[in-house]
């Protein structure tokens, strides 16, 4: 959807694409802190990490929708 509203509006102001292209990388960021969790989570089969895993993943869906 961020990506979508970059593309079609070129006429954005220079604020407005520099804040989807933080929320961008903060997005990445997260989601590779996450995957690096979740492998971690799989060999040691920790349930309260990937509880927590599972959270934070539903809070950075929430987040990125409601952008």
């Amino acid at each position: 959807m961020l990506i979508t509203k970059l593309e079609k509006n070129k006429s954005m102001k220079a604020e407005d694409k520099a804040e989807i292209l933080k929320t961008l990388d903060i997005l990445t960021n997260s989601i590779t802190k996450l995957r690096d969790e979740l492998k971690a989570v799989s060999s040691s089969g920790n349930v309260l990490k990937t509880n927590r895993s599972k959270a934070q993943v539903l809070w950075a869906l929430t987040f990125v929708t409601t952008f």
